[in-house]
């Protein structure tokens, strides 16, 4: 990860206020702009590990040849796997500016795999440049690659892409017209 390689701390909090990260990242597993993985170390859901952005936290500078995240498995623009942790981003704009390439599984925009997290992501405070290119072979998302027992929250606001000031967001399932609702799965 741009800032740690793998977090395992249940019940801390990391704050990032005022923070870019700009490199040039490169790994195998769980290669992420600010964090390779996370996990509390502990199986009580109660402690989470929690990530908290504050006033403008980014990553990358778009159309840069030195800011980009890739990997093989689990890479993401933020986090490349992230398990049993709680983001907030209320009280911050996250800019995520960056490309993301993995040659296997879960690859994402913002997280490669978020699994196991109680609390509901709210994107609304997230933003991702339009130039971005989010590549791999399976599971590949541009906010994320593989999800399981987690939520995200599109929110209203979540996309905005200032090159032509329109601002997209991810709809709710109860906002798609009936005859275009996917569906769920829960695997085992």
């Amino acid at each position: 990860g741009g800032l740690f390689g793998k977090v395992n701390n249940a019940g801390y909090t990391l704050k990032l206020t005022q923070t870019r990260v700009s490199s040039n990242l490169i790994g195998a597993y769980n290669a992420g702009g600010f964090i390779g993985s996370t996990d509390s170390g502990s199986s009580d859901a109660s402690h989470p590990f929690r990530m908290e952005f504050n006033d403008y936290v980014g990553f990358g500078v778009i159309n840069s040849n030195y800011t980009k995240v890739s990997g093989s498995k689990n890479v993401g623009g933020m986090m490349g796997y992230a398990s049993n942790i709680e983001i907030s981003a209320d009280n911050a704009t996250v800019k995520i500016e960056t490309s993301v390439s993995g040659s296997s599984d879960n690859i994402g925009g913002l997280i490669g795999a978020f699994v196991n997290c109680s609390k509901t992501l709210s994107l609304k405070r997230f933003q991702f440049a339009s130039q971005s290119e989010i590549t791999g072979k399976n599971n590949v998302g541009g906010v994320c690659g593989y999800m399981a027992r987690a939520s995200m929250d599109g929110g209203r606001y979540n996309f905005s892409f200032p090159e032509n000031t329109e601002i997209y967001k991810i709809p709710t399932q109860s906002e798609f017209e009936k005859e275009y609702i996917g569906s769920e799965y829960s695997g085992h």
